[in-house]
């Protein structure tokens, strides 16, 4: 199959890093009321099948998500939670309710918790389906293929009144899926379905580590509550750790978009464990300081990312590299935050997925082995250290060698998206360049791996 998947259309930047190419709670944080909806569920669209396909052929996604079998019904909700240092607080979820007459569409149906990508924009709204490149891959790949979607917002995000985001805080961030997973199923008759006993969790980027760290959660505090049927956290920044030190030793390591997800990272450790910095003028460069607090998520996007250093159009800006670039972190703080015992490697730390408990469910790991923004170590870090008890399996859509038997079409599709891409960004080694820097990580592997998950969800 020739996948004619187009980057950037239904699959708009879901890790918003793509805004760069154009532009101490401790113990369990849960509170009483955590999980329990804030009023009725409401209704936002029904997409009917025709509009599913109609989508997914415009902007190229229909080769690789094959035609739809349900109907969808759009809602939101609204639920308690909490922030990253306990606090409590509420946010938003979209759940997509599929329906119709194909058996895939009746009876209980199993749940899909679908974790989004790294997003600049607050207003972020999973239920947005039309015009949300994410959701609209959750709900073509999972809701009209007869998955029961929950997709938060996030804290921090759409209607939450939390004022920042708990970025990247492994037991905030899964406490706030759990809840928004609470919400629902207590909702399920009202939003006129039943779930069936499987219950799968995946996203992409900041989604594949909140999906990683709510398998964790659930396994650990939550077992007798909820039992996951299957994984597949995608591209996801896993091992943290080595995220910050990496760069801290080699400035030449920095990531594709460091200098976004850096203020977001900092600011949620310092709201969660208020120990990162004592003044912003501690970490940030002089002319950057007084802007970073609470830059990201931002109501204007455009204005936000103004403030952040001009950089070359990947954002490798994050510190000094001694070529007269401007640069966001301090040469200080820099090699401060190297020591292990430091305040900022110890948030790192604590968040690492890789270290400290092993997946007891079947888990797929998918990434793309050229990714810049969230490197491939990630992933096999996170298979290694899973190597048992449970099925774990890596995926890289690079390599055919480690892709599951019958993935030869997704396979084939994957390498045509991918050489159409390089050839828009100009061709040749110039146009790879741009393209890995610009759309790999955001858009081009996202829908394959979410393809890949759903046909693994479909066999467990």
């Amino acid at each position: 199959m020739r996948s004619s998947y187009k980057p950037g259309l239904l699959a708009k930047p879901i890790l918003v890093i793509a805004l760069a190419a154009a532009v101490s709670a401790c113990g369990d944080s849960s509170s009483s009321s955590s999980g329990t909806i804030n009023g009725e569920p409401v209704a936002v669209a029904t997409v009917p099948i025709a509009a599913v396909n109609s989508g997914a052929t415009a902007s190229g996604l229909i080769a690789l998500s094959g035609n739809a079998k349900c109907d969808v019904k759009v809602s939101t909700i609204d639920y308690d939670t909490v922030g990253g240092k306990g606090e409590n607080t509420n946010a938003t979820a979209a759940v997509m309710v599929p329906s119709g007459t194909d058996a895939a569409c009746t009876g209980a149906r199993p749940i899909v918790l679908f974790a989004h990508g790294t997003d600049a924009n607050k207003s972020k709204n999973m239920a947005n389906v039309t015009a949300d490149g994410e959701a609209g891959l959750a709900m073509t790949l999972f809701a009209a293929q007869g998955f029961i979607v929950v997709a938060p917002n996030y804290a921090g995000y759409n209607g939450s009144k939390l004022p920042y985001h708990p970025y990247l805080n492994a037991e905030q961030q899964s406490q706030d899926m759990v809840d928004a997973l609470r919400a629902t199923k207590s909702s399920l008759t009202k939003l006129g379905t039943s779930a069936s006993a499987k219950l799968f969790i995946t996203g992409y980027s900041q989604g594949g580590f909140v999906a990683m760290a709510t398998v964790k959660a659930i396994q650990t505090k939550y077992s007798g509550e909820f039992t996951v049927t299957g994984s597949a956290p995608l591209s996801g920044p896993y091992a943290l750790t080595k995220i910050a030190t990496l760069p801290l030793a080699n400035p030449a390591l920095q990531g594709v978009g460091a200098a976004f997800f850096t203020p977001l990272v900092v600011d949620s450790y310092q709201n969660a464990y208020g120990n990162i910095y004592t003044t912003p003028a501690e970490i940030y460069a002089p002319a950057y300081a007084p802007n970073m607090v609470g830059l990201f998520p931002a109501v204007d996007v455009a204005a936000a990312a103004a403030k952040l250093p001009a950089g070359d159009g990947t954002y490798r800006t994050l510190y000094d590299l001694g070529d007269g670039s401007p640069f966001l972190i301090n040469k200080a703080y820099q090699t401060a935050a190297l020591d292990p015992a430091s305040n900022y490697q110890r948030a790192f730390a604590r968040n690492d997925l890789t270290t400290g408990w092993r997946p007891t469910s079947p888990m797929a790991l998918c990434h793309g082995g050229s990714d810049l923004t969230v490197n491939k170590f990630n992933s096999i870090d996170a298979a290694a250290a899973f190597a048992s008890p449970a099925s774990v399996f890596r995926w890289d859509l690079e390599d055919a060698a480690t892709l599951p038997p019958g993935s030869a079409p997704i396979k084939a599709g994957f390498d045509a998206s991918r050489a159409d891409a390089v050839t828009r960004a100009g061709g040749g080694a110039t146009g790879e360049a741009i393209m890995i820097a610009s759309s790999y990580h955001g858009s081009l592997v996202p829908p394959f791996c979410y393809k890949l998950a759903a046909v693994f969800f479909s066999g467990l």
